[in-house]
């Protein structure tokens, strides 16, 4: 019998009670923060998380209501007391070509992985959505719905667990890096040139960004409809300095959103920035423009003393991105799993 942090563990674990409970807030934030920090321990994650990550994790939208989409596991221990465990969101949204998707994270302290908490977890995660769906639909059939469910490739015992409820692979992710020193040359197209943004050209800018994330498999359409455009330019405001946005005329033919948030570091310590947001129209295409406006942000970040960059790039792409970007320098540091059941 082990002693830890969240009580003492049984050895077996696989018959201990589980009892859940909403998250009540703020005031829950700290609680959160330990399971998750033990919960990367045991993955083999050197980055801690932070309370501020913990708060943007609990933030709630549209499609997610913390008091009812968000509780925390507790297990009976030796003492006859429930221990905090872990800890379950659910949320849906649309997918690519309108596919509704229903989805669960789960985080399981370190302590409790020997114990079949972790399937159990899973389980009314996925009685909650599908009578969540049920409500939602009004009964409606469930054909075309999905449960998904995310993982980096470190998190093995997660992997294993969503394997094991019949979740299978259906999309990889590479996280690339790449130094900013060395960036080759790439001229713009002819007739292109890249202006610093200004706010009126915001709105063309995110019709853009609008046009590439409806096309790609990890779409979230509700994020792209009109409403959404005003909390995005707010957003953006005083961070557009890093972005390059080639014109043609007075069209957007193609755009890197790089940034950088100041004390972000990779995983040697090394300074960090991103380049994100990578598109080139389709009559624009062919041109070298993606390699150029890549290589610009890649300068502007070095010219910040940024040290590296990083991107993500869906591994079978269709715009053969992702060897574009190795061809740039960029190679994979992780890779992160979309997994999916039917509803």
């Amino acid at each position: 019998m082990a002693e830890n942090a969240f009580g003492k563990v049984p050895a077996g674990g696989e018959g201990a009670s589980i009892e859940y409970r909403p998250y009540r807030g703020v005031e829950d934030d700290p609680l959160l923060l330990a399971i998750a920090r033990s919960s990367d321990a045991a993955d083999g994650k050197t980055e801690e998380p932070s309370l501020e990550d913990i708060e943007a994790f609990c933030k709630p939208s549209e499609r997610f209501v913390p008091a009812r989409d968000l509780d925390i596991a507790y297990v009976a221990t030796s003492d006859g007391v429930p221990r905090p465990a872990g800890f379950s969101k659910r949320s849906r949204y649309s997918g690519y070509r309108a596919c509704p998707l229903y989805c669960q994270y789960s985080c399981l302290a370190g302590e409790w992985r020997h114990a079949s908490i972790w399937p159990r977890m899973v389980r009314r995660n996925e009685e909650l959505l599908r009578t969540f769906h049920a409500r939602r639909t009004e009964g409606a059939p469930a054909e075309g719905a999905w449960l998904q469910a995310w993982s980096s490739d470190c998190e093995k015992d997660w992997i294993a667990v969503l394997e094991g409820e019949g979740y299978e692979l259906v999309r990889s992710f590479n996280n690339m890096r790449r130094s900013t020193k060395a960036v080759p040359e790439f001229a713009l197209p002819t007739g292109m040139e890249v202006r610093p943004v200004e706010p009126p050209q915001l709105r063309k800018i995110w019709e853009v960004q609008r046009e590439l994330n409806l096309g790609v498999f990890e779409c979230v359409e509700e994020n792209w409809r009109d409403e959404c455009f005003e909390a995005w330019a707010k957003e953006a405001e005083g961070g557009t300095g890093l972005w390059q946005v080639a014109w043609a005329g007075d069209e957007v033919a193609g755009t890197v959103l790089a940034h950088y948030e100041t004390g972000h570091a990779g995983r040697e310590g090394r300074s960090r920035g991103f380049t994100e947001h990578i598109y080139v129209r389709p009559a624009w295409r062919g041109r070298g423009l993606a390699s150029a406006l890549i290589a610009r942000a890649l300068r502007a970040l070095a010219e910040l003393g940024v040290e590296e960059a990083e991107l993500g790039v869906d591994s079978r792409n269709e715009s053969s991105a992702f060897e574009l970007y190795r061809k740039l320098g960029y190679e994979t540091e992780s890779e992160d799993g979309w997994y999916r059941k039917p509803l």
